[in-house]
């Protein structure tokens, strides 16, 4: 991992940088994260993005060598706010919450498992979808599914859950898939780009259903 040191551009930046290293560990999975998501140089100058006093809250922002944004709390009310990345570049406005996968290393293989936007409570687990891009699935024993796409028209989420929520044990990968294949129309289905599953957040199973080199898709059984 490269070390990326945030430097700062006024004392306003200087105090929410400060505040935002005082607790190391979050710090450090910051800047592991930063390597995984951007290309950066060695030192990035920060400035102050937000500041919403009533939630106690700064944000700051700096941008890599795509000039892609990366927006990072330093300040919050909401202690879990200090764990959400937010990545805004071309056609991309991505949030990444770093505590989903609790104290697994993070590499190239499950940092997209860190991705948030609604959250949807299953009798099995959290899922959470943007439902366009992604939809991961949590359960217990800290097995993850999660499904990334490229869909120009919303996925029908309330009827995946209800899919999930119809199962009586735990589902299964093949499951998780199914209620795609069940829900989605076929050209919705050519949009899809991966399925994963994960165990203590580590890659166990992909199904590869578009090769964004060739442009050929495949059925995803």
């Amino acid at each position: 991992m490269k070390n990326i040191d945030i430097a700062y551009a006024d004392n306003n930046t200087m105090s929410a940088v400060k505040a935002l290293r005082s607790n190391q560990k979050i710090y450090a999975r910051i800047l592991e994260a930063l390597d995984l998501l951007g290309f950066f140089e060695r030192q990035v100058v920060a400035e102050v993005f937000n500041e919403d006093k009533r939630k106690g809250r700064t944000d700051i922002c700096i941008s890599d060598k795509n000039e892609d944004l990366f927006i990072l709390t330093c300040r919050s009310l909401n202690k879990n706010d200090l764990n959400v990345i937010r990545k805004v570049g071309n056609d991309e406005d991505v949030s990444y919450d770093l505590s989903l996968i609790k104290k697994a290393e993070l590499n190239n293989d499950n940092i997209d498992l860190c991705r948030t936007d609604t959250v949807y409570n299953t009798r099995h687990g959290r899922l959470i979808s943007d439902r366009k891009n992604f939809v991961s699935l949590f359960l217990g024993g800290n097995v993850a599914y999660q499904l990334l796409s490229e869909f120009d028209k919303p996925i029908p989420i309330d009827r995946i859950v209800a899919d999930i929520n119809d199962i009586e044990e735990k589902p299964s990968f093949k499951q998780f898939i199914s209620s795609f294949e069940k829900n989605l129309l076929p050209n919705q289905i050519d949009q899809i780009i991966e399925i994963n599953a994960y165990n203590e957040f580590v890659k166990i199973g992909n199904v590869r259903v578009k090769n964004e080199e060739k442009g050929k898709q495949k059925k995803l059984k």
